[in-house]
């Protein structure tokens, strides 16, 4: 799952149905987790750690860039529950 998206370990959900959680393997030293407003187009922070304001763009830039196609491995991921 994921495997063309680099540096994305692993998703998650529970916040709501259909919301998924995102944990970029940013740096080994730091760590980040975002979960997607579908709805609204965004991102919420729900940690990070070592994490500087840069590190966190970067992240989230990525992301963005590649928002629809998250979404479909996440509604891919679901259908296999």
């Amino acid at each position: 799952m994921l495997k063309s998206f680099p540096g994305l370990r692993k998703f998650s959900g529970c916040k709501t149905p259909d919301s998924a959680a995102l944990h970029p393997g940013y740096k080994a030293e730091k760590e980040c987790k975002y979960w997607l407003d579908r709805e609204d187009f965004d991102l919420d922070e729900a940690f990070s750690y070592r994490m500087n304001g840069k590190d966190k763009r970067e992240v989230k830039r990525i992301i963005f860039e590649h928002f629809e196609y998250i979404e479909s491995e996440w509604d891919k991921f679901q259908e296999k529950k």
